[in-house]
């Protein structure tokens, strides 16, 4: 059986969404929270592999780095 969970940990203060985002349907504007996530799994190197992947295949994924 697989097991772990995932803690985000925000990095800096908070800052406005980007416009590539959709716009939201309330009044008002969103903001990012940059932060470092923590992922712990019982076969990490798979997790690794797949967050790789998904991340290539969305187009903001470039934004993101992955450190095992």
């Amino acid at each position: 059986m697989e097991s772990g969970h995932i803690v985000a940990e925000v990095t800096r203060e908070p800052v406005p969404r980007f416009p590539s985002w959709p716009a939201l349907k309330e009044e008002g504007r969103g903001v990012a929270l940059q932060c470092n996530y923590i992922i712990t799994h019982s076969d990490i190197e798979a997790q690794y592999n797949k967050l790789l992947e998904l991340l290539k295949s969305i187009s903001d994924g470039t934004a993101m780095e992955l450190v095992l």
